[in-house]
């Protein structure tokens, strides 16, 4: 199984973790591009871009997805499946299409529930006791793709934001794996 991995946050590093030293081939990592951070400005690369550097990975991190360019320059790698982690951009139809085995993304949250960004925040501010990851075969929707697996995680009294991404990260790995 040839993949090409999308992402950029602390919540993706599990994912192309365990996917990597399962033996996974991982042709591509696709990252968000450099930006300043923090009060020097200093440029920054995502968590993505390092892991993947440190593991030996090809990285690409292009401005945009929706030109031809990009869409052919990710072609190159043929894919089989794309797997999508907190890569922060909504995928074009065309690179919807692109792998025959389609795109898998992994969201934190038991869907069709709290759909889109911010979902671990939601969970703790409504005060649910549980939650979990979800793995969907991509749609051109937000998060509304046929869900593949779901786990559920117990959301502790002590948990917040950074303790359940955590949580949500590593089991969502492991789901994904499956």
């Amino acid at each position: 199984m040839r993949i090409v991995f999308m992402g950029s946050s602390t919540i993706s590093l599990p994912s192309l973790h365990l996917l990597h030293s399962s033996g996974i081939e991982i042709a591509l990592v696709v990252t968000a591009p450099d930006k300043p951070k923090g009060r020097g400005r200093k440029i920054g690369e995502t968590p993505v871009k390092q892991m993947a550097r440190e593991l030996g990975l090809p990285i690409y991190h292009p401005t945009t997805l929706k030109s031809k360019e990009v869409i052919d320059k990710i072609g190159e790698y043929q894919p089989h499946v794309i797997v999508v982690v907190a890569y922060g951009k909504i995928l074009p139809p065309e690179l919807l299409k692109l792998p025959p085995k389609g795109c898998i993304n992994l969201h934190p949250s038991l869907l069709p529930e709290l759909r889109g960004p911010g979902a671990i925040n939601w969970a703790i501010n409504l005060g649910k006791e549980k939650t979990g990851v979800t793995t969907i075969f991509m749609d051109e929707g937000v998060d509304t793709g046929d869900i593949i697996l779901q786990e559920e995680v117990e959301i502790s009294p002590e948990d917040n934001s950074l303790t359940l991404s955590e949580k949500l990260a590593q089991r969502g790995a492991e789901l994904l794996l499956k």
